[in-house]
């Protein structure tokens, strides 16, 4: 098989319509994770990084909270990059039966498996 990258907007109203008519096997995102609090304390060197590629909101859980919501409506998976800050919260919003979440890797890195 072949693999075929599609962009998207998750935050699009018509999010839920293009997975459903992409039918992926699986959503890849490194999504922005920085809260406003570290916005205002990253480095020098990433503050040249645009905005919409770093600030996830104000809680840093914009995206997951939308990703997790479209795996849930569309019955695709999600794997995800995220931030040791949104550890706790992206937790909680796990909390359902159809959930699985995985421990953290030696590199202290957490993967994400929504299925």
């Amino acid at each position: 098989d072949r693999s075929k990258v599609e962009e998207m907007d998750v935050l699009s109203p018509c999010a839920k319509r293009e997975v459903e008519s992409l039918s992926p096997s699986l959503i890849l995102s490194n999504p922005p994770y920085l809260t406003k609090k570290e916005m205002d304390e990253i480095p020098d060197n990433v503050k040249n990084e645009p905005e919409m590629a770093l600030f996830g909101g104000e809680d840093g859980l914009l995206f997951y909270k939308r990703l997790i919501s479209l795996s849930k409506e569309t019955g695709v998976p999600i794997l995800c990059e995220m931030g040791a800050e949104q550890k706790a919260g992206v937790e909680k919003l796990l909390l359902t039966k159809n959930t699985k979440k995985e421990t953290p890797t030696p590199s202290n890195l957490f993967r994400l498996l929504i299925k």
